[in-house]
């Protein structure tokens, strides 16, 4: 495991719930001043310990009401269409938000992140 502190572990569970609460309640929280959280924060996603900030989106609020499980799969093996031709064409579309492709042990994945306007 990667070298932090107490403080570092609050910090990443604080912000794991709400990666959207400001660094002045964070660094209440942890008993330090904002800019010292600032760059802890900053150390942590330079140490790849923080990967990024992401928004949860919803699907129903999307208009995305049903999540579906496809399986595709090929009668004749000798049948030469690429599977992952198939997924891109699938996930061109503006209502897939994710795609995934197994084979085996290998997974592949494809997201979009829809825009809101």
């Amino acid at each position: 495991m990667a070298d932090i502190d107490e403080i570092d572990l609050t910090l990443i569970e604080l912000l794991q719930k709400d990666a959207r609460t400001p660094q002045a309640q964070l660094a209440a929280t942890v008993g330090l001043a904002a800019s010292s959280v600032n760059e802890r924060i900053r150390k942590l996603g330079e140490r790849g310990l923080i990967a990024g900030f992401h928004a949860r989106i919803s699907p129903e609020a999307m208009g995305y009401d049903l999540l579906a499980f496809l399986y595709v799969a090929w009668s004749r093996p000798e049948t030469r269409c690429p599977p992952f031709t198939v997924m891109a064409t699938g996930c061109g579309s503006a209502e897939f938000i994710r795609c995934e492709f197994e084979s085996g042990s290998r997974i592949s994945k494809w997201k979009k992140n829809p825009v809101v306007s």
